[in-house]
């Protein structure tokens, strides 16, 4: 999937079967970048790897503008 600003290079959401994967959501390689002027951008996400295991209660924890909505945000298809 490829948007302006955006490269997802592999998003798998699947329940878990045991077939394919024993992840519930698995992101690799996930990056976003926001374009503030014709000259300038802000990487919110870098690179980002993560795996999810199905039946699990996860939180996702940082500080303000550290990248948790725009990560959520991507994992739900919002953005």
């Amino acid at each position: 999937i490829i948007r302006t600003g955006c490269r997802l290079d592999e998003i798998n959401l699947m329940m878990n079967t045991g077939k394919l994967t024993d992840n519930l959501i698995e992101l690799r390689n996930v990056s976003k970048e926001f374009r503030l002027a014709a000259d300038r951008s802000f990487t919110a996400l870098d690179s980002i790897d993560l795996k999810l295991p199905a039946n699990q209660l996860i939180a996702v924890l940082g500080k303000s503008g550290s990248g948790k909505s725009t990560l959520l945000n991507l994992v739900g298809g919002l953005d």
